[in-house]
């Protein structure tokens, strides 16, 4: 995992190659929901690149008819 947590050149071809193959479903790493949870990776869902670095990715896939692909968002530790 890169340490911005955002999808790298060869993680795109990977997920290509999986769709390539007939998966119909790819899940990314997980995604901390908020800024200030810890733990790998160190991205934020809310962060501004996030958006465009997952829109060339499903821009990639969106050829390969996939049934979906998902963003992967957990919660750790408290919320308080």
């Amino acid at each position: 995992m890169p340490p911005d947590g955002l999808p790298t050149e060869r993680m795109l071809h990977y997920w290509l190659a999986k769709a390539r193959g007939g998966v119909g479903r790819i899940i990314t790493h997980v995604h901390n929901v908020l800024p200030r949870h810890t733990g790998a990776p160190s991205t934020a869902m809310q962060r501004d690149e996030v958006i465009p670095a997952y829109r060339r990715v499903i821009e990639a896939l969106a050829p390969r008819r996939l049934m979906d692909a998902i963003l992967d968002g957990a919660r750790l530790g408290r919320c308080l």
